[in-house]
């Protein structure tokens, strides 16, 4: 199958996003399908690196992350623009109007499965993935902490990833993921494809 990311240089990184928009009648079990595939192709981007997660904080959070720290920041992709091109706003400051975030370590990105759908957005099931060398969660915690908003090609190292994930729930929210890195990773991302069953949901 052709390439199903969108590929493009900016503020010195690459990036490739794929945006699919949903059907009338899309259902809670459709999106969580999609999630399904979107962790797993996250997941053979992983190997040899550590996987961090930005979600909203709750209850069920701290009891299955008791480690998990709050944050100041989350990340925004619009793909609800019913033109399927996105808007990445990138991260924005949390604020009353907004949940607040927090920032869990992943043994696995498969436990992420272990989250409800209500936990992750109202009308649209976010996650936001860091996939970093080792020692690197001190270096993440600062940056999701500063008062300046995370700047991604000043803090990703070569090899490392960072991974936008977002399912719409409601009609007019499509379904986007976005993957940010300093080199060309297309070769990668194309072998993970190729290691996943995607179902046609890429």
């Amino acid at each position: 199958m052709d390439f199903p990311f969108k590929v493009t240089q900016e503020a010195g990184t690459y990036q490739f996003l794929h945006i699919k928009v949903n059907p009338d009648n899309r259902t809670i079990t459709d999106s969580n399908l999609q999630l399904q595939v979107y962790l797993t192709l996250a997941r053979k981007l992983s190997l040899g690196l550590n996987c961090y997660a930005l979600v909203p904080y709750s209850p069920i959070i701290v009891e299955l992350w008791p480690q998990s720290v709050k944050v100041s920041y989350r990340y925004r992709l619009l793909v609800d623009d019913f033109n399927g091109m996105g808007i990445d706003r990138g991260f924005q400051p949390v604020n009353n109007n907004t949940p607040e975030m927090a920032l869990v370590a992943l043994k696995d990105l498969k436990t992420l499965r272990s989250i409800s759908e209500d936990s992750l957005g109202e009308y649209a099931s976010e996650v936001s993935i860091f996939l970093l060398h080792p020692g690197r969660l001190l270096a993440l915690t600062n940056l999701l902490r500063a008062e300046v908003a995370p700047f991604m090609p000043r803090f990703l190292q070569n090899n490392e990833l960072f991974i936008h994930l977002t399912c719409g729930k409601a009609q007019g929210y499509y379904d986007g993921i976005l993957i940010r890195s300093l080199t060309d990773v297309s070769q990668q991302i194309n072998g993970a494809i190729q290691l996943t069953q995607t179902g046609n949901l890429l």
